[in-house]
């Protein structure tokens, strides 16, 4: 009888039902709720309040700011899954006080309780997220996002898309391609981080500032990201992105560009003769002052013919240290509105020319963007805010 009371008790101990839950939160109780199941599948849709943070993802480092006198809940999709129960365990070892949802997700909703995010029916978060509107037709989350600006309607817009598993290089492009705005950014889970790709409507790229800038704010404000900060894994290396304050800051490689003659492309291309030219991934041109960056008008055509990724035009600003405009219309890209991986290669520049390490700048394309820039070493801390202007479904077909 002893053991038969442990075990019913032990239960009540280490599991809650939605009807618990709910009560526990309506009465204002230190309660956490975590899905454990994919990015994707949270976003699909997930209990109202809960934070993202898949079972494989969860450590010190991912958990730091979790209260430690709170209740802990782990959910996911409901009985036929264990990553609840995954994650319950790895919450237990890093001495959280936890308990798991009897019935996860599929019991939640039969209780009659709501959902945020969008129709449900997205699986536990193992392959792609499957839902009404055609046999077999495929949904994924996307988000679009405008970086290094604090409204919508300003600084550059980036697509971002969470993925379960990489799609096939071509989707991914076309994809980009769909989307024709300056850089999709795609993520997916990998180890206690995420694996980042960046594609423009013609091809990928090694290094995208703004568009990791909007994957960063979709992790935090959308998915539920709970650690103080989010790595990358990508073509660049490895990238870290943190709060500090209302903006991101992004620890991004140092690309110092070096003097280099003016190929004759790049003066036609401008229609003047800078002071200066440096190359790095891109071409730098240095103007003279802001109103003859603002006045150019280059020729794209002759500009696409360039050996470089793009061509960054800048020169002393009138209220901020310096201001520049990009160009990339070999990637499909004529004028890009604010670029975040063309300061790794300006914030050495600045720094040297103006003998300090700490710079602000501006990005003067039409919508323009604000860029606050550190050199430390080899590295370079880029900060700015970014807002969601939308939220969505591509529907991938069959």
């Amino acid at each position: 009888m002893d053991d038969q009371q442990k075990h019913y008790a032990d239960k009540l101990a280490y599991e809650i039902d939605a009807w618990d839950l709910m009560q526990a939160r309506e009465r204002g109780e230190n309660v956490i709720v975590i899905d454990t199941r994919s990015p994707e599948a949270f976003a699909a849709g997930h209990i109202p309040g809960a934070l993202s943070l898949p079972h494989r993802a969860m450590d010190a480092a991912s958990t730091a700011g979790f209260d430690r006198q709170a209740l802990i809940v782990t959910y996911c999709d409901g009985i036929g899954c264990n990553a609840s129960t995954k994650g319950a365990l790895n919450l237990a070892r890093l001495g959280f006080r936890v308990k798991e949802l009897i019935g996860g997700l599929d019991w939640w909703r039969r209780d009659g309780h709501p959902l945020e995010g969008g129709a449900p029916g997205a699986g536990c978060g193992c392959g792609e997220a499957v839902r009404p509107g055609g046999p077999g037709a495929t949904r994924l989350p996307l988000y679009q996002v405008d970086a290094f600006t604090h409204r919508v309607f300003a600084g550059n817009p980036a697509a971002v898309c969470p993925l379960p598993r990489w799609l096939p290089d071509a989707v991914l492009q076309a994809i980009a391609a769909e989307n024709n705005l300056s850089e999709t950014a795609f993520i997916v889970a990998e180890g206690r981080g995420w694996r980042l790709r960046w594609f423009t409507p013609v091809a990928e790229v090694d290094l995208c500032g703004h568009a990791t800038l909007a994957t960063a704010h979709v992790l935090f404000n959308h998915l539920g990201h709970a650690g103080p900060e989010v790595t990358f894994e990508t073509r660049g290396g490895r990238l870290t992105v943190w709060r500090e304050a209302d903006r991101l800051v992004m620890d991004f490689p140092a690309r110092p560009p070096v003097p280099c003659p003016a190929p004759e492309a790049l003066v036609a291309g401008l229609g003047c003769q800078p002071l200066d030219v440096l190359a790095a991934d891109d071409y730098i041109a240095v103007l003279a002052d802001e109103a003859a960056v603002r006045a150019l008008a280059p020729d794209l055509v002759r500009l696409a013919a360039l050996d470089r990724r793009g061509v960054c035009v800048t020169a002393p600003g009138m209220e901020t240290d310096f201001v520049s405009r990009f160009f990339a219309p070999r990637l499909g890209i004529p004028e890009d509105p604010v670029t975040g991986s063309a300061h790794c290669e300006l914030a050495p520049y600045w720094a040297g020319r103006l003998g300090r390490t700490a710079l602000s700048a501006r990005q003067v394309s039409r919508r323009g963007g604000e860029i606050t820039c550190r050199l430390e070493g080899d590295r370079v801390f880029l900060a700015g805010q970014a807002v969601t202007y939308l939220v969505g479904e591509m529907d991938l077909g069959a």
